[in-house]
C-alpha cells in the first residue's frame, strides 16, 4: 500500500539519492536506525570502492565480484534463494498434431526426436535413451561447486515454484558418463552425433561459462558440440518460430504459480519448449 511503509521520504534527487527517516511507532515495525540514504551509483566499480572504504553499508553487486566483497573484513552476503534457475532445454520435438500447423523445426532425423509418437515404438525408446544420455553426462553438482563457487543447488523444481521441491523425490539424475555412452550405443549412436548448444544470454550468473562446461561434458561422451554464442535477440525468434533444433542453457526467474508457466507447453503460445 502506498505511503504505509516504515520509511518517510524527506528528500531526493533524480539519479543521485533518496533520503528517508524512520517512521516512529510504525504499525508493523519501527526501523532499527533513524535515517536511511540510498545513493544511485550506476558504476559497480564505484559501489565496490565505496563499500571497501566504509562509505557504503550495503550495495547491489554482480556475481563476478563476490570474491572482492568477501575480502572485506566482516562483510556478509545476502542472497535470495531460488532467485534464478538454469535449465537445459532440448528442442526439435514439435511432433505433428491434428489441427496444428506443422512446425518447421520438427525433424525425426535428430537423434533425440522420434519418427512417431508411439511410446512403445523402438524409435521413441531410442530417442528417450539419447535424452537420458544427454542429462546423465552432466555433472550438475560440479557446476554449482566450481562455476558458481557453491552459490546454488541442484534440487530445484522446474520453474522454481515455491514449495514444489517435493515433486523431485525419486526423479534425480545421476552423473554417470559411462552410462551415458552406453545409452548412446543402445540408441544406435556409439560414435556420438552432432548437436548445437546455445546459451540464452539473459544476464544470469555464469550463464555462458556453465553452458561451455556442459559442452565439454558432452564432448567427453563422444558428441560433436557446435557451441553457438549469439545474442538472445537472435536466438529467441528461432524459438518462437519453432525452427531451432539444438539445445539451450536457459535461465529464468521464479513464477508465482505453475499456471504461469503452463502456457509455454502449449502449441499456441508464442514461446514453446519444444
Amino acid at each position: 500500500m502506498s505511503a504505509t511503509g516504515p520509511w518517510d521520504v524527506v528528500d531526493s534527487r533524480t539519479g543521485e539519492f533518496w533520503l528517508m527517516e524512520a517512521v516512529e511507532d510504525h504499525w508493523r515495525q519501527t526501523p532499527y536506525f533513524a535515517e536511511l540514504e540510498f545513493k544511485e551509483i550506476p558504476e559497480e566499480s564505484s559501489r565496490i570502492a565505496g563499500f571497501q572504504t566504509g562509505q557504503l553499508d550495503t550495495f547491489l553487486m554482480s556475481f563476478d565480484n563476490i570474491p572482492l566483497v568477501e575480502s572485506v573484513k566482516d562483510a556478509k552476503l545476502l542472497s535470495i534463494p531460488n532467485a534464478v534457475e538454469m535449465g537445459l532445454r532440448i528442442y526439435g520435438n514439435w511432433y505433428p498434431m491434428e489441427g496444428v500447423e506443422p512446425r518447421p523445426g520438427y525433424d525425426p532425423a535428430l537423434p533425440w526426436v522420434s519418427s512417431t509418437t508411439d511410446e512403445s515404438s523402438d524409435d521413441w525408446k531410442a530417442a528417450v535413451k539419447v535424452r537420458q544420455a544427454l542429462i546423465t553426462a552432466i555433472d550438475r553438482q560440479a557446476l554449482v561447486d566450481t562455476v558458481l563457487a557453491g552459490h546454488g543447488h541442484i534440487r530445484t523444481a522446474m520453474r522454481m515454484y515455491s514449495d514444489f521441491e517435493y515433486l523431485l523425490e525419486g526423479r534425480d539424475w545421476e552423473f554417470n558418463p559411462e552410462k551415458a555412452k552406453s545409452l548412446l550405443a543402445e540408441a544406435g549412436y556409439p560414435d556420438g552425433f552432432s548437436i548445437t548448444l546455445t546459451p540464452s544470454i539473459r544476464g544470469a550468473p555464469a550463464e555462458t561459462e556453465s553452458c561451455e562446461v556442459i559442452a565439454q561434458m558432452w564432448n567427453d561422451i563422444g558428441l560433436d558440440v557446435n557451441f553457438q554464442k549469439i545474442p538472445y535477440g537472435t536466438l529467441r525468434p528461432q524459438l518462437v518460430a519453432r525452427t531451432y533444433q539444438g539445445a539451450t542453457c536457459h535461465a529464468g526467474s521464479p513464477l508465482p504459480t505453475p499456471a504461469s508457466g503452463y502456457g509455454s507447453y502449449l502449441s499456441q503460445n508464442p514461446f514453446n519448449r519444444g
